[in-house]
């Protein structure tokens, strides 16, 4: 006896029911197979080449979105190296003797903390510090000793500003007052 299909004993019990037994299944059942999958088409090949190309577009969005995320993290860093040095400068003079001419002399001056070449003898220092990674940083502060009467800044303190200069005219400014009575 020969096994028949799923979909050819579908087709003999409607044509049971319907009084339309005796009609071939491999004539009407091929045809209405075929026109099933007939009706099923694939992609395209547009398709395929619209989905490719938004494919494309969002990569090339994520991409772009990496390199502005890289500029954004390396001006960060660089940031917060000149705010760091900023900071080293002012506690270092802020840490001054109330005596210390440094601190008692108005006029801007070059913060020539860094040493050049630690084993140079003498040991000279420098007031710019280049950093593999984070650049060339220039540190200069500024003095401005009280005199209440023309600048503002009550007699016996000096105010500190300190300016660190780094890449593309970039500049951190940090003051502070120092008691020098």
């Amino acid at each position: 006896m020969v096994q028949s299909l799923p979909i050819e004993r579908e087709h003999n019990a409607m044509a049971a029911s319907t009084g339309t037994a005796g009609a071939g299944f491999r004539r009407q059942g091929y045809g209405a197979v075929r026109n099933k999958l007939g009706s099923q088409n694939g992609f395209t090949l547009v398709e395929l080449l619209i989905a490719m190309g938004l494919l494309a577009i969002g990569i090339f969005a994520v991409i772009s979105m990496q390199v502005v995320s890289m500029k954004s993290n390396t001006l960060a860093h660089q940031l917060s190296v000149a705010t760091e040095l900023a900071q080293q400068a002012l506690e270092d003079i802020m840490a001054l003797d109330p005596g210390d001419p440094t601190i008692n002399t108005s006029g801007t001056n070059a913060y020539s903390r860094f040493v050049v070449n630690p084993s140079a003898s003498p040991v000279s220092y420098t007031n710019t510090l280049t950093l593999p990674g984070a650049g060339t940083y220039t540190v200069n502060y500024t003095a401005t000793v009280g005199n209440s009467t023309s600048n503002g800044i009550p007699t016996g303190v000096t105010r500190v500003v300190v300016v660190v200069s780094y890449a593309n005219g970039r500049k951190v400014t940090i003051s502070g007052f120092k008691r020098t009575v």
